[in-house]
């Protein structure tokens, strides 16, 4: 557990003060709802333990994060007849916080009832791109 860290301080091991709100746990992560979600189904995936992004996963632990969101990717796509898009917009390192300021990794998961909705990313260099590499 991190000192400061509102995800650790709520999931935390034995010290979960609200595992009413856990939806989902599996593989050493948890799919949670938002607080004050803008779109019914936005759910949160992170790590149980800290980890500051999910790029800095071990090889070995993405093959279980990506068989668990194609997973409930389907279900809620299912469930609230949407497309579905998913964001990590945290830190990038340890000594950086992410635009929530909340510097442990965690997945959006956004249902969206427009898919001619256009998604832009915005690059190292500042510059929006609307294909993926």
């Amino acid at each position: 557990m991190i000192i400061d860290c509102p995800y650790c301080e709520e999931y935390a091991g034995k010290n979960r003060t609200h595992s009413s709100r856990i939806i989902d746990e599996r593989d050493g992560c948890l799919l949670i709802p938002t607080v004050g979600c803008f779109t019914e189904g936005y759910c949160l995936y992170l790590p149980a333990r800290h980890v500051n992004s999910f790029a800095t996963l071990a090889t070995s632990e993405l093959g279980s994060v990506y068989a668990n969101l194609s997973e409930i990717s389907s279900i809620i796509k299912e469930e609230y007849q949407s497309d579905l898009i998913i964001a990590e917009h945290g830190a990038g390192s340890a000594s950086k916080c992410g635009a929530s300021c909340i510097n442990h990794a965690h997945l959006h998961l956004i249902p969206v009832h427009n898919s001619g909705a256009m998604c832009l990313i915005r690059n190292q260099n500042n510059k929006f791109f609307t294909e993926f590499p």
